[in-house]
């Protein structure tokens, strides 16, 4: 009986062990897919194309500026797409990357050259962006800006 009770005891350490490193491997493998995801964005944003921004949310994302406008998804491109705002020079830093299940959590430090309604302008602020993976591809539900904390 002792022996069964070990033997049991053993593989329930085993199966527990095989899923940890099964569950560290989903996630490297989810974080590597997100910040993908998150370069795309970027790119995808510089280069405004129709195709490309239509991959990143999910029809139902809201997208927040650091001003307090909130943007549909549709507007979202449109703007981007009929050169409401035009970037120049876009650069994403300091990304942290939490994946948790089928939710991820990103956040980053934003910089940019861009024109605005047709004035050059320069944007400093941080980002906070919920993706939900959908399928095998990681979508934008919820992007919000906010200042940057002073230095």
């Amino acid at each position: 009986m002792k022996r069964l009770f070990l033997a049991l005891m053993l593989v329930f350490i085993l199966v527990g062990a095989a899923q940890a490193a099964q569950s560290t491997k989903s996630t490297a493998a989810d974080e590597k897919a997100v910040a993908k995801a998150v370069e795309f964005m970027r790119t995808s944003i510089l280069s405004a194309k129709r195709a490309d921004l239509e991959k990143i949310g999910l029809p139902s994302m809201t997208y927040a500026h650091s001003s307090g406008r909130v943007e549909t998804n549709t507007q979202f491109i449109d703007n981007l797409v009929n050169k409401g705002t035009v970037f120049n020079e876009l650069a994403f830093s300091d990304v942290n990357i939490l994946v948790d299940g089928n939710t991820a959590v990103v956040r980053h430090k934003f910089d940019s050259k861009h024109v605005a309604q047709g004035k050059p302008a320069e944007g400093h602020f941080m980002v906070l962006l919920v993706f939900k993976k959908v399928g095998n591809n990681w979508k934008v539900l919820t992007r919000q800006a906010y200042p940057a904390p002073k230095s």
